[in-house]
């Protein structure tokens, strides 16, 4: 079993993610937002609509996780943990984390977007987080196990999946940089 972080850690990462998505596409116009390094490559709005359409896609199952914990009373205080399954997901999140394929359920939904539009919707989905972050204060998150939007089959618990989602932004805001430092990239 891994340990993992503290509950104000991925509130942290939440209010970083916010943050920085604001940082990285103020000053982005549309074409940039919109900009491909190449065909087979996300641009800015597609990797943030990827973010968006799995984060929304986990969050009835994370919510779900929660309301299970207060009705079954599984109350307890960090640390938590992660099994071994659970710990190599995280390898692929957070800054330098290994990437893992996305699978078609969360690809982005489009190639051109608007980028208030996107941006909004990832700020709500921020919002969602730290809503369910405070709402499972006092539930023991290593005893209570979601399922994936992928598969019945993988299921990790709420402690993973709280630290897995901020990560998981975190990487694919490396990617972003990485598009936007193309150059390629319109001025």
């Amino acid at each position: 079993m891994k340990k993992l972080k503290e509950p104000e850690d991925w509130i942290s990462n939440v209010i970083l993610c916010k943050n920085e998505v604001r940082v990285l596409t103020d000053s982005l116009s549309e074409e940039q937002f919109n900009w491909k390094p190449a065909p087979k490559k996300w641009s800015v709005a597609e990797c943030l609509d990827h973010l968006v359409v799995s984060g929304n896609k986990m969050m009835p199952y994370i919510s779900k996780g929660v309301e299970k914990g207060h009705k079954k009373k599984v109350f307890g205080d960090a640390p938590y943990y992660t099994g071994f399954i659970g710990k190599w997901f995280l390898g692929g999140a957070g800054r330098g984390g290994k990437p893992i394929p996305a699978p078609s359920l969360y690809l982005p939904s489009a190639s051109n977007f608007k980028k208030k539009i996107v941006i909004d919707e990832f700020l709500l989905l921020q919002d969602s987080y730290l809503s369910l972050l405070e709402q499972s204060e006092g539930l023991n998150l290593t005893r209570i196990y979601v399922r994936s939007a992928i598969t019945p089959f993988l299921r990790f618990n709420l402690a993973t999946w709280f630290q897995l989602m901020p990560g998981h932004q975190l990487r694919h805001f490396d990617q972003i940089k990485r598009v936007m430092n193309n150059e390629g990239f319109p001025k």
